[in-house]
């Protein structure tokens, strides 16, 4: 079971990559916790994204904001392509159909969220440690 404090820096670093704001979070003595950007305000250069009663509201607040602020269709249209290690240009969608299941979904696990040219470079390297052979998208040649 993932750790509550990597899944909170998880969903934060995510977030700051979307925002550009260095993004922490504030436990208060009081109870609850606080998501905080230093980006300068007008009071004492912090301010509150959001507030919560406890971690796990935090996390679901923080996944909220993300899915808001990130455009579903803008983001495919603009990451489905990856390049592989020969500088050829490959469909991500078309790869991630002929990938083996388990292995994608361990990768994912791991290394969610990233990008799609990450997650390509990670499976084409766990494939061929797996198979012993090389990711077919992942060829100078690739054909399928």
């Amino acid at each position: 079971m993932e750790n509550p404090t990597d899944k909170t820096a998880k969903l934060i670093h995510k977030l700051e990559l979307i925002t550009g704001d260095k993004l922490y979070t504030y436990e208060s003595p009081t109870g609850g916790f606080s998501l905080m950007s230093t980006t300068p305000s007008h009071i004492n250069g912090l301010y509150y994204i959001t507030q919560a009663p406890t971690l796990d509201a935090l996390q679901a607040k923080i996944k909220k904001i993300t899915r808001a602020l990130t455009p579903r269709k803008e983001l495919k249209m603009k990451y489905s392509k990856v390049i592989n290690e020969y500088g050829k240009e490959i469909d991500f969608d078309a790869a991630v159909n002929i990938m083996d299941d388990d292995l994608r979904e361990q990768l994912n696990n791991e290394l969610a969220p990233c990008t799609n040219q990450k997650f390509f470079e990670a499976y084409a390297k766990a494939h061929l440690e797996k198979f012993d052979e090389e990711f077919e998208p992942n060829k100078a040649n690739p054909v399928w």
